[in-house]
Parts: structure tokens; C-alpha cells; sequence
């Protein structure tokens, strides 16, 4: 209800009431002195200055409504514009668009806050969602259509019982997709790759497949260390990373440490 409709409502409910007294009022005025009739005006004019006043207070208290809906309103729209970027889901982004996209709603709960209106408040949300959406999940980074090789299975001999301590570790080697043209490699994580028992994850460099005679098509590689290391453990690892859509090929590997690691 605006603050108009309200004062005109009460105001035309005062002036029914007035008019009413007044009507009643003159209909004894015959007979009445002069004195009789200045009292009965003034006691009107205080009955209209009562109800002016409560008119005010009326509109007051209605402004306050309106505030306090409006606060509310904000409350919500933060709730859900946090609850929209949260349902994006931090593990689909590298730390770095991560921090991109809560700096996004940090500042779309500013615009929210400095709105006037409800309008105002629905147009802050739109333009923070929209520029999330904007933000590249680890998924969009990478050519999907990259084929994937598949392991066949088979360890080197004696891969786990042959390793010098301090010097030679039993890894698992990924090489990751091709990435989409203007796009670049995301930092991940060990959180990312969505597997427990990892001792450490270390990215080598890029790399170029064998078989791919593209020279210019290199991807990013890198070494996966497990907490423990036999046949059965990294089997299941592989055929893990080898569901991921960013790896195009996990194989077992014997890496030689040079110095300190």
C-alpha cells in the first residue's frame, strides 16, 4: 500500500467523521449565543488537529513498514545470491576463480545494500549472477574432444620392489587435455582430482604425447604420489583419474629424484 493511498484513506475517513460532527452540531445551533458557537468551533478545530496529527503518525508508522520490508527483502536477496554461488560448487573452480567469484558476491552484497528499492535490489542480483556465470569452472578450461587413452593395465617389472629409497618413488604419470583455444591451464589441486590416499601431487611440465604429431600441442603433466604403493592401489587410482574429464591418460612410472623433493 504507497504512502498516498494511505494518508488519503485516513483523511477522507477524518473528514466523514468531521463533516458528521459538524452536521450534528449545527442542527442545535438555533437558540445558541454567540459564545455557545465560538466553543463548538474551537473544539472542532482541536478535533482537527488531532486527527492531522495522527494522519502524520499514520504515514510515519507506514514509512517504517516499508523500510522494514525493505531491509527483509535485502536480507533474502543475499541469502540467495551466496547460496547461488555456493551451489556452484568450490571444488569446480581452481582457488584462484574461486576467489574471483566470492569477490563477485562480496561487492553484489554492497550494491544490494546501497539499493533504494526493491528494483534496485532485484538488478544488483541479476548483474552478480550473471557475472558468475561469467567465471570459467576447471571443466571449461580444457577440450573435451581430446581423446583419452586408456591403460592397459600392466606395471614394469619390479616397479614396487625395486625402488632405491631417497631417490626412486612409484608415481602415477597424468597427462591432462588439451586446453580450448584462448583459454589457459588451471591450477589444480589435490581436492580436484577427487581421490583419497594421496601423498602428493606435482605438476612436471608440458608435455607432448607420442602419438601426437601436432608439435605444437603440448598439455600439462604431472606426478601423483600415493600413500601407499602397490598394484592393487594404483590400478584403482587409475581407473579413477581415468574417468575425470580433464585427464587424458594416467599411467604407473618410476620417477628418478634429483636432488632434494
Amino acid at each position: 500500500m504507497s504512502k498516498g493511498f494511505m494518508a488519503n484513506k485516513v483523511k477522507k475517513f477524518v473528514c466523514l467523521g468531521i463533516a458528521c460532527v459538524m452536521l450534528s452540531s449545527l442542527v442545535g445551533l438555533s437558540g445558541c449565543g454567540v459564545s455557545d458557537l465560538k466553543s463548538q468551533i474551537e473544539e472542532l478545530r482541536d478535533l482537527m488537529q488531532e486527527q492531522e496529527e495522527r494522519i502524520e503518525e499514520l504515514e510515519g508508522e507506514n514509512e517504517a513498514l516499508r523500510a522494514s520490508e525493505l531491509a527483509l527483502y535485502k536480507r533474502v536477496a543475499k541469502y540467495e545470491l551466496e547460496a547461488y554461488a555456493r551451489n556452484k560448487g568450490e571444488d569446480n573452480y581452481c582457488t584462484e576463480e574461486w576467489e574471483v567469484i566470492m569477490e563477485i558476491v562480496a561487492e553484489g552484497k554492497t550494491e544490494i545494500d546501497a539499493a533504494e528499492d526493491k528494483a534496485g535490489v532485484d538488478g544488483a542480483v541479476t548483474e552478480a549472477r550473471e557475472a558468475i556465470d561469467e567465471v570459467m569452472t576447471i571443466i571449461e578450461h580444457f577440450d573435451l574432444t581430446d581423446p583419452k587413452e586408456i591403460w592397459d593395465g600392466s606395471f614394469e617389472d619390479g616397479l614396487f620392489e625395486f625402488l632405491i629409497p631417497g631417490t626412486e618413488d612409484a608415481a602415477i604419470f597424468i597427462f591432462f587435455k588439451q586446453i580450448k583455444e584462448g583459454a589457459w591451464y588451471p591450477q589444480l589441486e589435490v581436492r580436484h582430482l577427487g581421490l583419497a590416499g594421496i601423498r602428493s601431487f606435482e605438476y612436471c611440465s608440458q608435455s607432448k604425447p607420442q602419438d601426437f604429431p601436432d608439435d605444437l600441442a603440448f598439455r600439462q603433466t604431472a606426478f601423483l604420489f600415493l600413500t601407499e604403493s602397490n598394484p592393487e592401489t594404483f590400478t584403482s587410482a587409475i581407473r579413477h583419474l581415468e574417468r575425470l574429464d580433464f585427464v587424458r591418460s594416467a599411467t604407473p612410472a618410476n620417477v628418478i629424484h634429483l636432488g632434494e623433493w
